[in-house]
């Protein structure tokens, strides 16, 4: 695996999400959706993280997506 493998990234912002790392579960899993936007999964779990961190409107665009 690579670092411009988007499933490590997103493996590691679960990770962080699981730790309540949510700043280091958005970076991370905001490099996965830029490395594969369409991966429903990606887009579903930052717009979560995005939403718990107060941020609704960019969570909407996620869950649009």
């Amino acid at each position: 695996m690579s670092p411009q493998d988007a499933a490590i990234h997103f493996f590691f912002g679960i990770v962080a999400v699981d730790l309540d790392l949510a700043v280091e579960a958005r970076q991370s899993l905001q490099r996965a959706v830029e490395l594969d936007p369409d991966n429903a999964y990606y887009q579903y779990a930052l717009g979560g993280v995005e939403l718990q961190m107060g941020g609704a409107e960019q969570a909407l665009v996620h869950f649009r997506t």
